[in-house]
């Protein structure tokens, strides 16, 4: 019986806590938290690239048809917990 009761859900979408020692792509049967695939991980960096390179466009686009629509929203809120959000300076460099 543990001391404490943890919810499974208690980290679900977080990353996973000091206890947790996951291989990409596992779920912590404690907490619920889980670690991103290596193709979430690159699409989250292909994502928050913001160069108009058509082979980073070709990258992405590749990978965004692997990935379901919670992979992909898993894989953006990785990559913003890692590199942090998009700043406005950023988004006045974009060329449309």
């Amino acid at each position: 019986m543990p001391l404490i009761e943890i919810p499974k859900d208690a980290r679900k979408g977080k990353p996973p806590c000091g206890e947790c020692h996951l291989p990409q792509g596992e779920t912590c049967d404690i907490c619920g938290a889980r670690e991103p695939t290596a193709a979430q991980m690159a699409y989250g960096l292909l994502w928050r690239d913001h160069t108009a390179s058509p082979l980073i466009h070709r990258a992405r686009k590749l990978l965004l048809g692997t990935l379901t629509k919670a992979e992909q929203r898993e894989a953006i809120e990785w990559v913003t917990r890692e590199v942090g959000p998009t700043t406005t300076a950023e988004v006045l460099q974009l060329d449309f």
